[in-house]
């Protein structure tokens, strides 16, 4: 809900600069991302033979291209009601989907789920899933192929050059 309230807030600065949702993102988001695990997860038994500098300048990249995806959908959404379901749980759970939608005149609503565990650090995202579509699975499929054929360090040279692009976000 903080970042409902945040984007609220700065409404009409994100209408007008990407860099604000960005900052929102970076400010609200990514504290509560398990960057770690979500890295892991993406890129699986490829994750295993990088080494600790490819780990490391992986999730630097892979930081930068999820709060530019976030902040493109911030932007897309300011405004927007989020509503949020009730979460169907244990009281006691570690592992939790926390749903919402987004209403859409006209349409079916949009359904964004955070999946979350509950670790050392408190609740942390690891994948988001939007209308259906897993994040962490989208890009699995997709870093893998790449990494099979042309290695993690391509990969990562790839991040890094879409994240210095103005407008990229997918």
């Amino acid at each position: 809900k903080a970042l409902s309230v945040e984007v609220e807030l700065n409404r009409d600065a994100i209408e007008t600069d990407p860099g604000i949702a960005r900052a929102v993102v970076r400010k609200i988001l990514t504290p509560r991302l398990d960057l770690n695990r979500t890295s892991r997860w993406v890129l699986g038994k490829y994750w295993r033979k990088a080494d600790a500098s490819q780990k490391e300048r992986f999730m630097q990249e892979f930081r930068t291209l999820l709060v530019r995806l976030y902040a493109s959908a911030v932007a897309d959404l300011a405004g927007a009601e989020v509503e949020y379901l009730p979460v169907d749980s244990e009281p006691d759970a570690r592992d939790v989907t926390v749903k919402t939608q987004i209403p859409r005149e006209g349409a079916e609503p949009i359904g964004v789920y955070y999946r979350m565990y509950n670790g050392d650090g408190g609740w942390k995202v690891y994948d988001v899933t939007i209308d259906g579509v897993s994040l962490v699975t989208t890009y699995r499929s997709s870093f893998s192929r790449l990494v099979r054929t042309d290695g993690i360090d391509v990969l990562i040279d790839k991040l890094a050059e879409k994240n210095r692009s103005p407008g990229q976000t997918s």
